[in-house]
């Protein structure tokens, strides 16, 4: 049974070396989102992953627990013209 995914690429036109998340809001709150990051994480040198970017609205505090939760931090000067409202964190690993 799918509960979600996660991506990695140019989720975001523009945007490279992003992650891209969906959990089910049925299974929203179970820490998939947590544990499916981290595992993509763990598993970086398998596909090649130098640098994971996170996009989200700046409201969006459960995805910026999880960016947080995992290591990644909010990079003050991103400012993305297309959206006001969107807030990035990096992992460079």
């Amino acid at each position: 049974m799918i509960k979600g995914f996660l991506n990695y690429g140019e989720v975001i036109p523009g945007h490279k070396n992003a992650f891209g998340m969906v959990i089910g809001k049925k299974y929203s709150g179970q820490g998939l989102g947590n544990r499916s990051l981290a595992e993509f994480i763990r598993c970086r040198n398998r596909y090649l992953v130098g640098t994971i970017n996170g996009y989200c609205h700046r409201e969006n505090h459960a995805m910026i627990a999880i960016m947080e939760k995992n290591g990644m931090t909010l990079d003050p000067l991103f400012h993305d013209p297309r959206d006001k409202f969107a807030t990035k964190y990096t992992l460079v690993l």
